[in-house]
């Protein structure tokens, strides 16, 4: 999901607010557009006699007019000045306006086989208050579409195919309208109208995407509180839209969904898997009206949250729910290593911070570990009935918050939210001793460093099988005292085999976590190095086509050869090494830096010889050219069956086209966070 800032207003935008829009677009698939728009201003100052509003410099205003008077008016770029002598507060003014988005912006655009518009893009504004909205639609006969709220009246004829979608309840922004040859599947489930708007070749997934949608829509009605609309929409859009990063966006009553998302091999990003938290912006933001800086942790990290619910409560899990092995938790903590994490409370364009999606998360996850899960329901809830349709910010939220847990919480807020860093926790000074026929454990945890956090830890020993467990505070207390190690001590009838600091993850702290190829969920920046002593052509291929799906899921990939690579590209954070050690001179210079190692045509894969030309090898290891980054070796045995390079849950994984032959994943010990109990101790 993504949220796009308008220009910060200055004081003759913040003169008038807009209650109101009544727009008729007309769209020309040959790229043209033109609209009719009545726009209700209400003064919220004095405003000398001018108006002031914005419409983009994409647009071309043919005339503006009040009470069928025309009115004078001026241009600066973006900013529209109105002479006016209205004498009521609230006022209507109609617009009349055209433009051309055939080369399109970023976010809107007119083809011969859709249109995609971001109303904001093109329609008047100001600070916005919007309490009633209607956009009539005037397409090509063969279209579908959809719009803002719900459709109220819909109807074709010979060359024309009209929809009016109509708001009349406060919405927090207008969205998109989206447009195109599609086919409709449409699905009736308690008084709500499922609809999917797909392209041809995708619509196989209609009646399942219609059907998941009102299973989680009714989910999240009765954790939260009932959605507000009589109808909801899927609709699939091309893969441009808001920029490579970005997987889906959710609208008023509707959310778009690339097609990458039906066709990307990666489980992860597929269209089944984001299409719970991209509902769950129904909810937040789009009926718990939120400041924008409050949007990363109240919008993005609670919907990832919300996500992991109705997963959980449908017995759908997978990685992305498991917060510890969550494929985006290596890239965060290397991004907080490198020192470009940035606070999550702050005005920020989401598309280009993933993993503070599961920051957000993190923090929710923690949050309901404080004030216990079935507060945390209950907060959620409140939160969403006292701010319904209303504006709120974290404040609000905190204030609920520390009423069900019955204690300040502010220090809780401040630390995870306003600050960058996490906490590097470590478990020592352990022993054991047996009194009578009990084992105890005493050890000590320490908060390591200068960052000063607060938090409950909980302490596991492990005996074969059984287990106990302590909990241990580090931070500041209610008197205000910060101690940053503390005692603690647990008691068994078995002999422990080793002492876990934290063994659920339940903290989002800095843990020792392998090298794993779904590290690169993340989009960054990427070089691949291709090898040119053999096969150079076929190396070639197999690089660019996989540059060309990472591409599609918000890489910057650029391609060298072997022979022009210097020191410098193999200190990248991310350098991809393609073919064999007689194919790739760094591969012959590198493969001893891997654990597999080629010999001669070869590999030894678990005690076997594997030579099959049919095959790939893949493995991943950090970069010991640069600390922090990541060095991948792709290896194929042919290229009759080239493998795909995907995000997998592996350190290493030999596959067969798409068929996975084995894989595995580096064993790593984190010796602050765990204690093994050796023999004789």
């Amino acid at each position: 999901m993504c949220f796009v800032f308008a220009d910060d207003l200055n004081d003759c935008d913040s003169l008038q607010t807009v209650i109101s829009h009544k727009v008729k677009i007309i769209i020309n698939p040959v790229g043209f557009f033109s609209y009719c728009d009545t726009v209700k201003l209400k003064n919220i100052s004095n405003n000398n006699g001018r108006l002031c509003l914005k419409i983009s410099p994409i647009v071309t205003i043919k005339s503006i007019s009040h009470n069928d008077e025309p009115l004078e008016f001026s241009r600066e770029r973006e900013k529209v000045f109105v002479k006016d002598n209205f004498s009521k507060e609230e006022n209507e003014i109609i617009f009349e306006c055209a433009g051309e988005l055939g080369e399109g912006t970023e976010f809107s655009r007119i083809a011969r086989n859709q249109a995609i518009i971001r109303l904001e893009e093109i329609i008047p504004s100001t600070i916005i208050n919007y309490k009633f909205v209607r956009v009539t639609l005037v397409i090509p006969s063969n279209w579908e579409s959809v719009g803002p709220g719900e459709m109220v009246y819909d109807t074709v004829d010979q060359n024309n195919h009209i929809s009016i979608w109509q708001c009349d309840k406060p919405i927090p922004m207008l969205g998109w309208v989206c447009a195109a040859e599609y086919s409709r599947f449409q699905h009736e489930n308690k008084g709500i109208l499922f609809t999917t708007l797909l392209f041809a070749d995708d619509s196989v997934f209609s009646s399942q995407i219609a059907k998941l949608s009102g299973n989680v829509i009714q989910y999240f009605g009765e954790k939260f509180v009932p959605y507000r609309f009589k109808n909801f929409t899927v609709v699939e859009v091309d893969n441009w839209v808001a920029g490579n990063s970005v997987l889906a966006i959710a609208s008023p009553g509707f959310v778009m969904v690339k097609k990458f998302a039906f066709t990307t091999e990666d489980k992860f990003n597929r269209v089944e898997s984001i299409l719970a938290h991209e509902i769950a912006h129904q909810w937040w933001p789009l009926t718990v009206f939120l400041y924008d800086e409050d949007l990363p942790f109240l919008s993005e990290g609670l919907c990832e949250h919300s996500a992991r619910w109705y997963n959980k409560f449908s017995g759908q899990e997978s990685g992305r729910d498991s917060l510890g092995n969550h494929p985006l938790l290596r890239p965060l903590l290397l991004k907080i290593l490198r020192g470009e994490d940035t606070p999550l409370r702050q005005k920020k364009d989401m598309r280009y911070s993933q993993t503070h999606y599961l920051k957000g998360a993190y923090i929710h996850h923690m949050l309901q570990d404080i004030i216990d899960e079935r507060k945390a329901e209950m907060l959620y809830k409140l939160y969403a009935q006292k701010f319904y349709e209303k504006k709120t910010n974290i404040y609000d939220f905190i204030t609920i918050a520390e009423s069900l847990a019955g204690k300040k919480l502010d220090w809780f807020f401040d630390q995870w939210l306003n600050r960058t860093n996490i906490p590097r926790l470590k478990i020592y000074n352990v022993k054991l001793k047996l009194n009578g026929n009990i084992w105890i454990c005493e050890g000590r945890v320490r908060l390591l460093g200068y960052e000063k956090f607060s938090t409950f830890a909980t302490v596991r020993a492990e005996g074969k099988n059984s287990y106990k467990e302590d909990t241990v505070f580090i931070g500041t207390d209610i008197e205000g005292r910060y101690n940053n190690d503390t005692p603690f001590r647990i008691e068994m009838y078995e002999k422990p085999q080793r002492i876990i600091l934290d063994p659920l993850n339940n903290i989002l702290k800095f843990r020792k976590l392998p090298p794993k190829l779904s590290d690169l969920r993340e989009p960054s920046s990427g070089t691949m190095i291709i090898g040119t002593k053999n096969n150079y052509d076929s190396l070639r291929k197999f690089a660019e086509r996989d540059s060309v799906e990472m591409t599609l899921a918000g890489w910057v990939i650029r391609i060298i050869t072997d022979t022009s690579a210097t020191l410098s590209d193999l200190q990248r954070s991310y350098v991809f090494l393609y073919g064999t050690p007689v194919q790739n001179q760094l591969v012959e210079s590198n493969q001893g830096k891997f654990p597999f190692k080629f010999q001669g045509d070869s590999l030894i894969i678990n005690g076997e010889e594997v030579s099959d030309v049919s095959l790939t090898f893949i493995q991943v290891i950090d970069n010991p050219y640069l600390e922090n980054g990541l060095l991948i070796w792709i290896a194929p045995f042919g290229f009759d069956v080239p493998a795909k390079l995907l995000p997998y849950d592996a350190s290493w994984i030999l596959l067969k086209g798409k068929e996975e032959i084995a894989k595995g994943i580096w064993e790593i010990y984190d010796e602050d966070l765990v204690f093994e109990v050796k023999s004789g101790f």
